[in-house]
């Protein structure tokens, strides 16, 4: 009687190792990954690779629509060295190459076309909200900045209507979330409050830019060293 129960333990016991060790090694890896990059996203056309050269080379460039993702190193002010991630804006390989990326995130830029804004502002915010509601990037809190780009141009909404605006749609995404409880995103809102950007985990940060090169650059380097 006492070699069955003891078998049976062993068994029981042999099992139990068997389902924790998947458990632990998830576990430890995910929190021994280095979380050193920063994703550069946007639509298409917004000026992420037109950043990603001055940044990283200091110089401007006439950029081309790209396929795939460009990547670099800055060393911050504080020797923090960054992986800089430019994702293009196409959206059939913009989420794989964010799920890639996302773990190992320290920050995000995020570009907006301010003198498009007002005709693509859907597709701006539904971008957008899918990223800062990533339960990845939700559960790190990882920082935003979003950069109202072209502000020179005659026809750009400044960050503060560009905000607002999302804010909006924001919520209305929220709500259709809400009544579908089986979407990933409807469980991010348990309350009733109207959405704002201040109310989640997520610091977010917005900032103006045109095509200044002095300018762009500063104002974004001060974002990553303050990281």
């Amino acid at each position: 009687m006492i070699d069955y129960f003891q078998e049976n333990y062993l068994i029981i016991l042999l099992t139990f190792v068997i389902i924790l060790i998947p458990i632990l090694y998830a576990i430890i890896k995910r929190y021994s990954i280095r979380r050193r990059s920063i994703m550069l996203l946007g639509l298409s056309g917004a000026g992420k690779t037109y950043f990603f050269t001055l940044l990283l080379h200091n110089k401007q460039k006439i950029t081309y629509t790209s396929i795939k993702e460009n990547k670099g190193i800055y060393i911050a002010n504080n020797k923090q060295i960054l992986d800089i991630i430019d994702i293009p804006g196409f959206e059939a390989i913009t989420y794989p190459l964010i799920d890639k990326y996302k773990s190992s995130a320290l920050g995000v830029i995020f570009f907006i076309d301010s003198s498009q804004f007002s005709k693509n502002y859907r597709d701006v915010a539904n971008y957008l909200y899918n990223i800062i509601h990533d339960k990845v990037i939700y559960t790190n809190q990882i920082p935003f900045l979003i950069i109202c780009h072209k502000q020179d141009s005659p026809l750009a909404k400044n960050s503060t209507a560009i905000r607002t605006t999302l804010e909006t749609e924001f919520e209305i995404l929220k709500r259709t979330n809400q009544g579908n409880l089986s979407h990933p995103r409807a469980l991010f809102y348990k309350h009733t409050d109207i959405f704002s950007f201040d109310k989640i985990k997520n610091k977010i940060e917005f900032v103006e830019l045109n095509n200044d090169p002095v300018l762009d650059n500063l104002k974004a380097i001060n974002w990553l060293n303050n990281l």
